[in-house]
C-alpha cells in the first residue's frame, strides 16, 4: 500500500527523474511532463551494514506525470540496436516500481506510434494501455483503432505489442482494412509486424 506524502515541488521533480532513470536502464525512456505529482511508500528500516543506496533500490516507488495538449507525457522504448520500436504520448502516465525492481507504466488515452522495420509507422489509439519494463511489451485495451502510413486500418478489442519479436497481436473483433484497395479481412485474432507485411488472421469474425 502507498500513502500520499505532500512533497515540495523540487523533490517531486527529483523523484520522477529517479523513476525515469530506472526505466531507461532497460531501454524504456519515459519523459514526464513538467508538473508531475508523486506518492511513495514509507522508507524501510535500513538493514544493519547495508548501504542507503541499496535500501532505496528496494523501495517501491510510484510517480504520476500529467501532460497537456501541447506537451503530453511521453514514454519511448528502443530495441537493443537503439532504434525506437514504439513511442507513447498520453494525458497521464503512472510509473509504478515494485520492491523487486520491476516497473510498469499505465497510460490514460494513449497515442502509441509503432515503428516497423521497413520504416512505416502505425498510430494506435485506445482508452488505456500498460507497458512492462521487463519485456518492453505494451498492451492497449478498451477498443483499439490503428492506422499505418500507407492506409491500412486495424480495429480490435485489445492489442499487444511483443517488443522482442516486434510483433503486433490483436484480439477480439479484429478487422483489417486496406483503404487503398478497399480490401477487408476479419477474424478473432491477428499476428503481424507493425507494417502489416506478414499477417496471420484466425477465428471467425
Amino acid at each position: 500500500m502507498f500513502r500520499k506524502i505532500a512533497l515540495p515541488a523540487a523533490f517531486l521533480l527529483v523523484a520522477v527523474a529517479a523513476a525515469s532513470l530506472s526505466l531507461a536502464s532497460s531501454g524504456c525512456a519515459p519523459q514526464p511532463a513538467a508538473t508531475p505529482t508523486a506518492t511513495s511508500a514509507p522508507s524501510p528500516t535500513p538493514t544493519p551494514g547495508a548501504s542507503a543506496s541499496a535500501s532505496e533500490e528496494q523501495q517501491p516507488f510510484k510517480a504520476i506525470s500529467r501532460g497537456t495538449g501541447n506537451q503530453p507525457a511521453r514514454y519511448t522504448v528502443r530495441n537493443a540496436a537503439g532504434r525506437i520500436v514504439y513511442d507513447v504520448r498520453s494525458t497521464t502516465v503512472v510509473y509504478d516500481r515494485a520492491s523487486d525492481g520491476t516497473a510498469v507504466a499505465t497510460f490514460a488515452k494513449p497515442d502509441v506510434t509503432f515503428h516497423a522495420k521497413n520504416g512505416l509507422t502505425m498510430l494506435a489509439r485506445a482508452p488505456e494501455a500498460v507497458a512492462h519494463d521487463k519485456d518492453k511489451s505494451v498492451t492497449m485495451t478498451g477498443g483499439v483503432h490503428a492506422k499505418t502510413d500507407d492506409g491500412k486500418v486495424l480495429t480490435c478489442d485489445t492489442l499487444t505489442y511483443d517488443a522482442k519479436h516486434e510483433q503486433i497481436r490483436g484480439a477480439g473483433n479484429v478487422v483489417l482494412t486496406n483503404t487503398k484497395s478497399n480490401q477487408v479481412a476479419s477474424g478473432q485474432t491477428l499476428v503481424s509486424d507493425a507494417g502489416f507485411e506478414h499477417v496471420t488472421l484466425s477465428g471467425s469474425p
